[in-house]
């Protein structure tokens, strides 16, 4: 899966995301390969610990897909078995 990350104040770009299959969950590389989804940074950091799903996100912040398919398979990817949860109030 490629992101482009549209980021006005730092490092936008694009990033293949891949499951590796291991323990270690994926791996993340710089590429110059066409993006399968451009998404903004915020709605990035929205869904980046699993608390949201991609495509509810995308209905506030946009997301384009390019790629049939693509943003269920990046809901998919940052899923989580388990919802974040924090026991204060901060």
């Amino acid at each position: 899966l490629v992101l482009e990350v549209v980021d006005d104040q730092a490092a936008g770009g694009r990033w293949r995301l891949a499951l590796d299959g291991s323990p270690d969950g994926a791996t993340c590389v710089a590429t110059d390969r066409s993006p399968d989804l451009t998404i903004p940074v915020a709605a990035l950091g929205s869904v980046y610990l699993g608390a949201h799903r991609l495509s509810d996100v995308a209905l506030h912040l946009g997301v384009d897909e390019h790629r049939a398919g693509a943003l269920a398979e990046a809901d998919a990817m940052f899923r989580m078995a388990v919802e974040p949860w924090c026991s204060t109030f901060f």
